[in-house]
This record gives C-alpha cells, sequence and structure tokens, in this order.
C-alpha cells in the first residue's frame, strides 16, 4: 500500500485553520507527537549508521526512509539556512 506524502508544518497549520473541531485538534497533537518520534528515530539511526554489521545495515535503510519525512526535510532546509556552506561556526 502507498501512502500519501507526508504533511508539512504549513499544511498541517492549513488543516488547523480550516477546522476547529477537538477531535481535528487531538489528531494534529499525535501528528506533533510522532514527529518528534521521527526526529529522535533519525538521531539513534545516524549514531548507529556506518557500522560493518548487520545493525549498521537496517540502520542505513531506516535513516534513508526517514530522510523521506517531511519534519526531516523541514529540519534540513532550517538547518541549513541557519548554517550556509563555507561560512565557519564561531
Amino acid at each position: 500500500m502507498k501512502y500519501p506524502p507526508s504533511l508539512t508544518k504549513a499544511e498541517l497549520l492549513e488543516i488547523q485553520a480550516r477546522r476547529s473541531a477537538d477531535d481535528v485538534l487531538r489528531l494534529l497533537w499525535e501528528i506533533a507527537r510522532l514527529r518528534r518520534r521521527i526526529m529522535k528515530a533519525r538521531q539513534i539511526a545516524h549514531m548507529i549508521y556506518g557500522k560493518n554489521d548487520a545493525l549498521g545495515m537496517l540502520a542505513e535503510q531506516f535513516r534513508k526512509d526517514l530522510e523521506e519525512e517531511a519534519v526531516v526535510a523541514e529540519w534540513n532546509a532550517e538547518w541549513a539556512g541557519r548554517h550556509p556552506k563555507g561560512e565557519e561556526n564561531s
């Protein structure tokens, strides 16, 4: 089964603006919680990535899967905006 693409933060805010029902608000909180979990899982996968064993191979595939999530793409773009290439961190 192919799922639709993950929702971006902007899309979630648009949904919230269109609907104010309690059930939609609860779903948005659940989505926010899951987005936080995705970022934690990405952090763990990056720590395991590169090991030359079965766990490392699984972590590599898991990391690639996580990179497709909207929350990860948004974080990467935000990070790149704050840390342009060629600019040294002080």
